[in-house]
């Protein structure tokens, strides 16, 4: 399964090119999403409230869950990666989005 929380319109019609994304609309949906494990990806923009919080819960479920942020926001990235989060900033995870979805 592959699975995106970017609610910023611009940014998410920059993953248009990705076959089988499925949208959800809230941090929290994330959590209720069932059956995400390993082998599925999922992506979180770090920057809105609660999405840290439910990447970290995805991220226990064995699924790999790669997060996004400003480039300035060292806090958040480096508090995501300690959760099990693969974070990064927003270009570099724009610049290889096709491949981390792959």
């Amino acid at each position: 399964m592959r699975v995106a929380f970017v609610p910023d319109l611009m940014d998410r019609s920059r993953l248009n090119g990705i076959a089988d994304l499925m949208i959800v609309s809230s941090a929290s949906a994330l959590v209720e999403l069932h059956g995400l494990g390993a082998g599925d990806v999922v992506a979180v923009d770090l920057s809105r409230p609660g999405s840290l919080e439910a990447a970290a819960r995805v991220a226990e479920t064995g699924a790999t869950v790669i997060g996004f942020a400003s480039h300035v926001d060292n806090e958040t990235i480096r508090a995501a990666n300690a959760a099990g989060v693969t974070a990064m900033a927003r270009s570099a995870f724009f610049g290889r989005a096709a491949e981390l979805f792959a």
